[in-house]
Parts: C-alpha cells; structure tokens; sequence
C-alpha cells in the first residue's frame, strides 16, 4: 500500500490537487516525493519547506513558478530563516540570498558552515559590519579570506577575526599588534595564541589587554607571575580569578592590598582551605561571603561564618561532602545559629537531616520555617512523640488527606485544634472533627470553608451556641439547615440564618 503510494507521488503525471491531498501523509519519504514532483502547488511547496527545504530548491518546476512570482524565494526564507544550515543548499539559492538587500538575511546566510568558499568570499565583502563580522566567526572560514578581514576597517570585525579558532598563528600575530586595543584583547583567549605572543600582550599598554592575557585559559604560569606584580589591581584580580593559576600564585595574592584581587582569591575554585581561613578574617564582607560559598573552606571556618551568613552557607557545594564525613557538622550549625532553621528555606538534605534528628528542638526548628516540607518528610515524623511537632505538621499546607486525618485523631487537644484550623485541611479531616468533644475545635470546623454540608448539618444540633452560629454564617450551609436555625434558642443564630436565607432569596 505505502509502496503504491509513494509511486503516486513519484509519478510525473499526478495532479496538483491529489498531490495536496496525498501531502497530508505522516510518511518522510512520501513527502519528500511531493517536494521534488514538478505538479506539486506553490502553496504545497511552500508549507513543505521548513521540513524538506532542499528537496523544494530541487524541484524543476521552480524556475516557472519564479517567472509567475518573482518573490517566491522570499517567500521560501520567511517560511524557514535556517534554511542556509541544511547541506547541499544550492548555489543559485546562495546568491540570490547574498544580493538581496535585507542585512538579516546576509547575516542567517554568513553564519552557516554548508556554504561554499565562493559564498564566504562575496559576503567578506558585505558592506554591513555585522555581515563581515559574522564571517570573521565562521569555523569554515578559510585563512586567506580571514587574513583580509584581518585588516579589515572596522576594529568589530578584527576583533571577531580574533575570536576564530580556525585562524593562524600568523593572523593571530598580526591582530596581536593591531592598533586598537579592543582587537588586541580578543587574543589572548583564542587557544592557537603562540606563547610569545602572550608573552608579548602582557606587557602590552594597555590594562585591558594585560587583564586578558591574565585570564586567559592558555597563558603559562611565568607570565601569571610577572602579572601579579602589574601596577593595576584589575589585572591582578583576572590572575587571581583564572582556574588555572598556580596556588602559590593564589598564596601571594591572598595577601594583595587590594579587596578586589582577594576577593578574587576567595573565588578561585582552586584555592585552599588554609588560604581561605586567612580571607576569613577580612574586614571586608563580600571577601568573607565569597570564603562562605567556596567549597574547600573548613569546617571551622564555616561553623564561624553561618552565624553571620547563615543559609548563604548551605548553597556552599561542599557542605553536603563535609556532612557525608562528619554527621554531626549540621547539628554544629544548629547550635551555632539555631534561628536560621527557624527563617528560612531550607535545603530539601537539611529538612531531612532535621526530621531525624534526636533532638526534639531541631525538629520543631525545622517544622517552624518558611520550609517546603515534602509529604514523604512528614510522614515519617506523624507519630513523633513530641506533641508540638505533630501540630506544626497539623499546621502544614503540605500534609496529605492521610496525615490530616490521621492527625485529626490524636490525643493532644492542641493537634486536633491545628488540623481544624489549617486551611489545607480536607473535607475528610474535618468530618472526623465534627464529633470532638471540644467545643472549640467543633466551632473552627462549623467555620471551616472545607466542611461537608452533612457535617454541618449534624453541627447544626450542636449544644454550644458558638458551634450553631459559625454554621449560620458557613457558605456552605444547606438551605434546609439554616431553616432549622431560624427557630433556634439563640436570638443571634437566629438572625444571622434569617439574614443569609433571605438574601439567598433575592438571588
């Protein structure tokens, strides 16, 4: 069957419009077959575009349709701008792109890697910036054209030349010396740099280009060495930052009279722990915050730290490997600034930690924050023994029907009285409540936006006049209830069932 269909589609004598009706199909090939037929519409061509964009610029009947509709490439491109990323896009498609006037265009076209040489050098010669810039980037860009653009006028294309990986150390040396600084900057980040060339940018005029060689991923340790010793603390600072500077490097610049550059220090992911200790003690804080992120600094020094940064120090990456060594490192934090677990939002590893914990005050500490609590979590902790952690689970918005109801049935007043306050607390939860015998929690039920009509039509009997008028007043309330409460031995229940019954009345 599929076979006499794509023979169909194949078949030079099929008409357009079972060819429009046969596009419908969900099979590849059968499409593709529709995008090479020369009697498929313009319209079919068009919406098959975006999927099987070079079999459309193949197909043999496009040179009429562009004698009827001079626009109909244009038309191609709007329905598919990535066009010039596909392979084996033809060359006629390729110039007409370049001599349109539409920048955009030259720009979609010149950042492909499928085109041609041919290609690459017409739009090295774009009078657009962004055009030429764009081809200066290009990974398929060969040398020669690199080398013109090189010496380009407009130092943004330079310095995107700059940024090609494909270019040669020659082209690198010449742009090494190019007259604006911001071209020369772009050098020492590409990985072909020469190590004399660094050498020689590093000594260069300007800080920005020495800041680059000092941040550069290439550069070797003996020129980081003679740029600690720059003049500028912002070239200092990209040594101190750079992953690949040396630690004793670090050692050195740890003590820079500069913030900045120990700042830099203290975020170098390759800094020590002893170096670390000693940014401790900064008096300047962004130092000590960044010592409290930085994954190798010590126990000791964090136990300091999270009474000034508290949570800050949980986002630290280290401190679940330091937990997994030594258990008792979070409880450590807890006596060092219990508050936080109060405060905050805990990671989801210290809530758990917390609900395990034998400690009945980190328990309660962690169930009093602002913390997601997952239901995992809190079943695990349902059954506690200690009466105020049960009813700060009561008092969740994250317990499940099961929890509530469960709490619902506890012993401790307190509890019961958190489940029929809660919000959250289901219709299930509160049926169960409606039979205590605390007045107190029948009246939170009676009020409860959650309440069954049947509870509250069992409320309704209740003997506390408070239990009778929250029902009154519920939304709730069965109208066959609150005619009930119209004759109640309450005067104000009474009123109140009257007044609710009369304006549902009027609606």
């Amino acid at each position: 069957m599929q076979d006499n269909l794509l023979q169909e589609v194949l078949n030079e004598n099929t008409t357009a419009e079972r060819l429009r009706e046969l596009v419908k199909s969900s099979d590849e090939s059968v499409c593709i077959a529709i995008a090479k037929n020369p009697n498929t519409p313009p319209d079919v061509l068009l919406e098959l575009f975006y999927d099987f964009p070079v079999d459309v610029l193949n197909n043999p009947i496009l040179d009429f349709i562009i004698l009827e509709n001079p626009n109909f490439f244009a038309e191609l491109y709007e329905e598919n701008n990535s066009v010039f990323d596909c392979p084996d896009v033809p060359l006629f498609f390729l110039k007409w792109a370049i001599n349109q006037p539409d920048k955009y265009i030259h720009l979609d076209i010149a950042g492909s890697d499928k085109l041609p040489e041919l290609i690459l050098e017409l739009l090295a010669e774009d009078k657009k910036m962004e055009v030429r810039s764009r081809v200066a980037t290009n990974p398929k860009t060969p040398n020669h054209i690199l080398e013109k653009l090189a010496i380009d006028e407009d130092k943004y294309v330079r310095a995107s030349v700059a940024g090609n990986y494909q270019i040669s150390n020659h082209i690198l040396d010449i742009l090494a010396i190019d007259k604006n600084k911001d071209v020369r900057r772009h050098v020492p980040y590409n990985l072909n740099t020469k190590e004399d060339t660094l050498k020689l940018l590093s000594q260069d005029k300007s800080y920005e280009v020495r800041g680059a060689v000092a941040g550069s991923s290439i550069t070797p340790h003996y020129i980081f060495e003679n740029l600690t010793k720059d003049k500028l603390f912002y070239v200092r600072k990209m040594v101190a930052c750079n992953s690949n500077t040396p630690v004793y490097l670090l050692e050195k610049l740890a003590e820079d009279k500069g913030n900045h550059v120990k700042q830099g220090v203290a975020e170098n992911p390759n800094t020590s722990s002893n170096i670390l200790d000693k940014l401790a003690t900064s008096d300047n804080v962004k130092i000590r915050e960044s010592v409290a992120k930085h994954a190798n600094t010590s126990q000791e020094t964090l136990l300091v730290l999270f009474k000034e940064f508290g949570i800050k120090i949980f986002k630290n990456p280290g401190i679940k490997l330091i937990t997994a060594q030594n258990s008792d490192f979070l409880y450590q934090l807890y006596q060092a600034n219990g508050d936080i677990f109060r405060k905050v939002n805990l990671p989801l590893y210290v809530i758990e930690w917390g609900i395990r914990h034998s400690d009945v005050n980190v328990r309660i500490a962690v169930l009093s924050g602002y913390n997601y609590i997952p239901e995992s979590c809190l079943k695990k902790i349902v059954d506690d023994e200690s009466s105020i952690v049960r009813k700060l689970i009561a008092k969740s918005k994250y317990a499940s029907e099961f929890i509530f109801l469960k709490l619902a049935k506890d012993a401790c007043v307190d509890v019961r009285t958190a489940v029929a306050e809660n919000k959250y607390s289901p219709a299930s939860a509160l049926e169960y409540l409606a039979d205590d015998e605390i007045a107190l929690i029948c009246k939170l039920v009676a009020g409860h936006k959650n309440t069954h009509f049947y509870s509250l039509e069992k409320l309704a009997k209740h003997q506390c006049d408070d239990v009778r008028l929250a029902v009154a007043i519920n939304q709730n309330t069965l109208q066959t209830t609150l005619q009930e409460l119209v004759n109640d031995t309450n005067s104000i229940v009474r009123r109140v069932a009257v007044n609710k019954l009369t304006k549902r009345l009027r609606k």
